[in-house]
């Protein structure tokens, strides 16, 4: 439901920020995403307060494109702070997110580019030495600047410094206790775009 409602969102916002635009393109135009990169997610816990950890982050995103410079759709993402959380999906830390999301770039041919986000993301908390889970959800923003290489009509290069930022309602598996805390995740990564509907 919530996928949902983001896709519509999506739409409608790209429909709203074509017709400001005054953009009427014979066809629509679609962009897709990919990358990788490197994260530091930090929380604040009640019971043991403030803590931090290395990642490594990725980001799977595709849309619409809105003129020349506005690239409007969903962004799905993980930041992993074990390395077998790699081999072992449900052991380790992790955040997930789904954001609808917005790209202003300020040339059609690359450079300066300015993002936004705003969805829902979950979190795992799990050991290998105990049965001990703490799951959680929440809502959740992001904000960042990059730039873009162009290095073929179709392909971007784009390098992305980003700051994500939510609040979660996480429960305890074995106590059936529940926390709410704050949590942050500065990331840069590298990321492959390919955009359809550029000029030859």
């Amino acid at each position: 439901m919530k996928a949902r409602s983001l896709v519509w969102l999506m739409l409608l916002g790209a429909t709203s920020v074509q017709a400001a635009d005054g953009e009427t393109p014979d066809r629509t135009r679609w962009w897709f995403e990919a990358g990788a990169g490197f994260a530091t997610v930090g929380g604040d816990r009640e019971s043991s307060g403030r803590g931090s950890q290395d990642g490594i982050s990725f980001d799977f995103a595709g849309g619409m494109r809105v003129g020349d410079h506005w690239l409007v759709g969903l962004d799905i993402g993980s930041i992993i702070t074990d390395s077998y959380d790699l081999y072992f999906g449900s052991q380790g830390r992790s955040l997930s997110h789904l954001f609808l999301m917005a790209d202003y770039n300020a040339r059609a041919d690359g450079g300066w580019l300015f993002h936004v986000g705003a969805g829902f993301t979950d979190f795992t908390d799990s050991e290998l030495t105990t049965a001990a889970a703490r799951e959680g959800h929440g809502p959740a923003f992001e904000a960042g600047i990059g730039y873009a290489w162009r290095p073929s009509r179709s392909n971007y290069i784009v390098l992305r410094g980003i700051y994500e930022f939510g609040r979660i309602e996480a429960n305890n598996g074995v106590a059936a206790e529940s926390e709410s805390f704050n949590y942050s995740a500065p990331r840069l990564s590298v990321s492959w775009q390919f955009r359809t509907g550029n000029p030859r």
